[in-house]
């Protein structure tokens, strides 16, 4: 039984990241901005940036920060999950 609690917390954290991932790439469409003109704008690399909104990689709270900076919008409007 603690395998399935396991995978199933696994499972709703990559959801979570998922929602957010997507909500920075919606952000950076939003705005009409390419990977290269994002990177510019926080100092990450282009690769870094594209492993995030895949989801390959997990953004230290420094990274949510500059990015929401450059995005202007609130860190929390990058991690947090939608509703349901």
């Amino acid at each position: 039984m603690a395998q399935g609690v396991t995978l199933s917390v696994t499972l709703r954290k990559l959801a979570d990241t998922l929602v957010r991932l997507t909500r920075l790439q919606r952000r950076r469409l939003e705005r009409g901005w390419s990977l290269d003109q994002l990177s510019e704008r926080t100092g990450l690399s282009k690769r870094s940036l594209s492993l995030l909104e895949r989801g390959e990689t997990q953004p230290r709270p420094s990274t949510i920060t500059r990015l929401a900076q450059a995005l202007e919008c609130e860190p929390v409007d990058l991690m947090e999950p939608e509703s349901r």
